[in-house]
């Protein structure tokens, strides 16, 4: 539903050059697996001297227990900023730390960011566990997993498949037939769109997209059983007159509306749109005939709409200025109809089936399950960021990386398992 750029915590490393910073060091957690495929070196060591060089650097040297990646001999001289404030190692002569290294003139340099347990390095050193998983795929979990970027699931929470590759994946559509699933990859170079085989999550097609100036991608649907027809819509707050929604085949794309805008859910045959400025005018766009009309005034959705299974009704959260409290809402689409009410907790939205629409809040409260009328059904704990609902299940991911369930209605909560890597972007149901 919503996208969290600062929830994918894999570290950006910046080795500090300058000897007074403006700012403190400032460091995501970083996830060792993530680290380890991306960088050039890393070993787990002692440190046995530091020598400053001035300019606000130093040198440190280490004692090698294990080299992990890279050319290292038993000692190693790495080049850091000389303090923690601007992201230096901080570390005294004796302690055993995991460390990963790029190389530079020749020289190793490292910083704060980089700087992890060496449990945690050692860990991330062994390969990922084979998968274990049985029956049908339930979920397709996005992130940074090492070599992997997306994991497919069984009910279970056990692991069916890796998708490998690199990138950063925000967005997930699983295709009619649930045989195929597409993702949206951002890449260095650019945009990429990859349609992946379930659950074996072998790539069988990728292909480059080519974004409006200004705009980014912020909702996918795959039309086609193989994969080989999609909807992209591409927005940006900065700029909503540059909003378009767009069919992009192997051969083509087809803009099919273009207009004033800040989002969209897709359905099986409508683009529900949200135009204007702060999205608060709901447009329908017809995929096949492109036809477009206005739905409705809604209230200004806070992190988008989802969409009953069926497409007839669509719900969001709002804050209106000066509530103490967000506000749900639900729309009915045909005869037009848009209900509120309060509610003490934001989070992840999803429709469980056509009547019934879960709130699991952010970071751990409750979650909250609403009938049609939004009187509450239900309630129970639940401790998840990023949610979603599959096959009458809450699932989750937790700040640490471990999967969560609670079943439908009314839990309880449970770990069914700790995730290969804490960095989860997505996590969406495969029906």
């Amino acid at each position: 539903m919503r996208l969290f750029p600062a929830v994918v915590v894999a570290a950006v490393a910046v080795v500090a050059t300058t000897a007074t910073p403006a700012h403190a060091c400032s460091c995501a957690m970083p996830d060792p697996r993530s680290l380890l495929a991306q960088t050039e070196g890393a070993f787990v060591g002692r440190l046995v001297a530091r020598r400053d060089l001035g300019d606000g650097r130093a040198t440190f040297t280490f004692r090698v227990e294990r080299r992990i990646k890279g050319t290292i001999g038993s000692t190693v001289d790495v080049e850091s900023a000389s303090n923690g404030a601007a992201c230096g190692l901080e570390t005294t002569v004796g302690d055993r730390i995991g460390l990963f290294l790029e190389r530079e003139a020749g020289r190793w340099k490292s910083s704060l960011c980089w700087q992890v347990s060496p449990e945690d390095l050692l860990a991330a050193a062994q390969p990922l566990p084979p998968p274990n998983g049985g029956g049908p795929t339930t979920l397709l979990v996005a992130g940074r997993f090492g070599p992997a970027r997306l994991l497919a699931l069984d009910a279970r929470g056990r692991t069916l498949a890796y998708g490998r590759g690199a990138g950063s994946v925000l967005h997930i559509s699983v295709c009619p037939g649930r045989r195929r699933a597409v993702e949206v990859v951002y890449l260095t170079g650019g945009v990429r769109v990859a349609v992946r085989a379930l659950p074996s999550l072998r790539i069988v097609r990728q292909q480059t997209v080519a974004a409006p100036p200004g705009t980014s991608v912020t909702q996918l649907r795959c039309e086609a059983a193989d994969g080989s027809r999609l909807l992209l819509f591409h927005a940006t707050s900065d700029r909503p007159e540059s909003a378009l929604l767009e069919r992009l085949t192997r051969t083509r794309s087809a803009v099919l509306w273009r207009g004033s805008a800040i989002g969209a859910t897709l359905t099986e045959r409508t683009a529900f749109v949200l135009g204007g400025a702060r999205g608060t005018r709901l447009l329908a766009v017809d995929t096949q005939t492109r036809a477009a009309r206005t739905v409705g005034p809604i209230p200004s959705p806070s992190n988008g709409l989802v969409a009953a299974p069926d497409g007839s009704e669509l719900a969001g959260l709002t804050y209106p200025a000066g509530a103490e409290r967000p506000v749900l809402f639900r729309v009915r689409i045909d005869p037009f109809a848009v209900a509120t009410r309060e509610t003490p907790e934001s989070g992840d939205l999803a429709f469980a089936d056509r009547r019934r629409l879960v709130l699991l809040a952010d970071g751990g409260r409750r979650g909250l399950v609403f009938g049609p009328t939004l009187s509450v059904v239900s309630t129970f704990g639940w401790s998840a960021y990023r949610s979603t609902v599959a096959a009458s299940t809450a699932y989750g991911v937790d700040a640490g990386g471990h999967l969560q369930a609670a079943p439908l209605p009314s839990g309880p909560e449970r770990v069914l398992r700790l995730l290969p890597g804490p960095s989860v972007s997505a996590i969406v149901p495969v029906r």
